[in-house]
């Protein structure tokens, strides 16, 4: 009974982020332990175990600084496999706006300074 407890449901809308399946792992005293995947693969990997969605940190995909038509060109088969996998509900939103500015309003409403 306590099994039937904790088996996932398609209702529970489980998401993962890149981050936290891409770890390669880093022996504290050596080398990675597991090879580097691409976030092309990891979405295809997600998409048949069937997540309900992806998130990462804006410079998970493409890298601090990239000029606009590298991230295009890094974003676009990641685009491609997010459709495929209808996890494209949201959509990718702009590149370069780090998560910690919008969280910045929300922090301030908790301390009661907005």
């Amino acid at each position: 009974m306590t099994d039937l407890l904790y088996q996932p449901k398609p209702e529970h809308k489980f998401t993962f982020g890149l981050w936290t399946v891409a770890n390669v792992g880093r022996d504290p005293l050596g080398e990675p332990t597991r090879p580097s995947v691409s976030p092309v693969d990891l979405v295809e990997m997600l998409g048949e175990i069937g997540a309900y969605g992806v998130n990462f940190h804006d410079n998970d995909l493409a890298p601090v600084g990239a000029i606009s038509s590298e991230g295009d060109r890094i974003e676009a088969p990641f685009r491609k496999a997010l459709k495929s996998h209808a996890f494209d509900r949201v959509g990718l939103g702009k590149r370069g706006m780090g998560y910690e500015r919008l969280d910045q309003p929300v922090i301030e409403l908790l301390l009661g300074v907005r």
